[in-house]
């Protein structure tokens, strides 16, 4: 029988998740390491929502005509001290999806014109490129390129066309950080939007620094915030020439004001988003994810050294150090070789993986596979225990090893 020091430790490490746990609605039994994908959203932070709900149904005409405009400048100006930006330089949107399509209607993006964007970025920019007649140009790197590389993958894509140049603030599916000013420079006088879906709470931005057109944020990833809360920062020169997604009669107001009111629509997510803010700072800001760090520093040793023994001679060499540039609340570690050959067998695994409980995103990159590590107030040093437990058996499944 196991005692002593290691058993004390598990068990105060279960208690200390089972209070944080508490503190969301989220399933306890289920183990969530994606917060990346579509965030947590604190028990507090929901019942602020549902008290903006209750104000608004108590007297909807009066909310709609006479309070919300003033609340939703009140929620705009916090975000942009939130953010370390000035007044008037952001406008509150869904998500960054929704700020793509605004930026892209604001350049004039149309046929013939091209965008560059990297090989890990997120899909939208190039699909909705696409629908107005635009070409995309691809800045290909690998997961371990260096900072000359990435600049130079981005800077050998601009042609005379280019009307844009997309860079993550921190990719998607590779869970790296980028040298987005060092890019800004290289391709100038060639505006360039900035990704930043998981960059707020995560990273201290100095936004208007980067010397960029465009940057927009998910608030709901990392910040605790209502789902569908987002930001879009706009430099001086291209203000003017923003419009909102949805045209309203608050569409003359000019940026940003004119996005606070698609019409009628539920702005109890916008209205919530201080509590969000308030619980994040109220549990250590950006504690939170230097802590998550130095977790997914252990949590990847554990997950690769317990892949290492179930799939012997097939695995990899890996150290926490790599890769060089990884986010501080997301991490890959590379899977057994061979084991997933593209999307659909990386998504057969997500599938096994969420079955048992396990929410924990394998990724299929450049020719091999990875699984996305997440950490979170919520993540603890076990948890990476039974991901990898998890990981191993839909691994067998799927690929019949």
């Amino acid at each position: 029988m196991v005692s002593g020091p290691f058993v004390m430790q598990c068990s105060r490490m279960i208690r200390m998740r089972d209070d944080v746990m508490d503190m969301f609605d989220a399933d306890p039994t289920v183990l969530h390491m994606n917060s990346g994908a579509f965030g947590m959203v604190p028990r507090s932070v929901r019942e602020a929502q549902r008290r903006w709900s209750d104000r608004v149904e108590a007297n909807p005409v009066r909310f709609f005509r006479q309070e919300c405009h003033d609340e939703l400048a009140r929620v705009r100006a916090e975000v942009e001290r939130f953010l370390g930006v000035g007044d008037g330089s952001t406008a509150l949107v869904r998500n960054v999806s929704e700020g793509v399509g605004v930026i892209l209607d604001a350049i004039g993006l149309g046929e013939g014109d091209e965008v560059v964007v990297s090989d890990h970025g997120y899909p939208t920019v190039a699909t909705a490129a696409a629908v107005r007649g635009a070409h995309e140009r691809i800045a290909g790197f690998a997961i371990d390129a260096t900072d000359d590389e990435i600049v130079e993958a981005f800077r050998a894509q601009v042609t005379e066309r280019t009307k844009l140049v997309v860079i993550d603030q921190i990719t998607s599916p590779t869970a790296l950080m980028l040298p987005v000013k060092a890019v800004v420079d290289a391709v100038a006088p060639v505006p360039v939007y900035v990704d930043a879906a998981h960059a707020s709470g995560t990273l201290d931005v100095d936004v208007a620094g980067l010397g960029a057109a465009f940057w927009a944020t998910n608030l709901h990833k990392w910040c605790y915030t209502p789902r569908g809360t987002g930001a879009l920062w706009v430099a001086p020169e291209y203000r003017d020439a923003i419009r909102s997604a949805v045209t309203s009669w608050t569409s003359a107001r000019g940026f940003p004001a004119s996005h606070d009111f698609p019409g009628t629509v539920d702005f109890t997510p916008m209205l919530a988003i201080l509590d969000g803010l308030a619980f994040w700072r109220e549990h250590g800001g950006f504690e939170i994810a230097a802590r998550s760090t130095d977790l997914l520093r252990t949590g990847s040793e554990i997950v690769h050294r317990q892949l290492a023994m179930a799939f012997p001679g097939d695995m990899p060499a890996y150290d926490h150090g790599w890769p060089a540039r990884t986010a501080p609340t997301m991490r890959l570690v590379p899977l057994p070789d061979g084991l997933i050959g593209d999307a659909e067998d990386a998504a057969a695994v997500y599938r096994a993986m969420s079955d048992s409980g396990v929410e924990c995103p394998p990724v299929y990159f450049a020719g091999r596979g990875y699984i996305r590590l997440g950490g979170g107030l919520h993540v603890d040093e076990l948890d990476y225990d039974r991901c990898a437990a998890a990981l191993i058996a839909a691994l067998r499944t799927v690929s019949g090893y």
